[in-house]
């Protein structure tokens, strides 16, 4: 029959399709190719992530 496969295995890897699909539209709409915005992103999140570390694990 095939009825599990046709309607359960088959919907499961068509949204994972469709998930990854998504996200390469929602990534392609942020890359820009502006090295500078992509270093202040990075030395944000680091500074961040310090910030964070020494107010609450030191």
């Amino acid at each position: 029959n095939g009825l599990f496969d046709n309607h359960v295995v088959d919907w499961l890897v068509n949204k994972i399709a469709d998930t990854t699909f998504e996200a390469g539209d929602r990534f392609r709409k942020v890359q820009t190719g502006n090295i500078n915005g992509y270093l202040y992103v990075i030395l944000g999140a680091v500074l961040l992530a310090m910030i964070i570390k020494l107010r609450y694990w030191s």
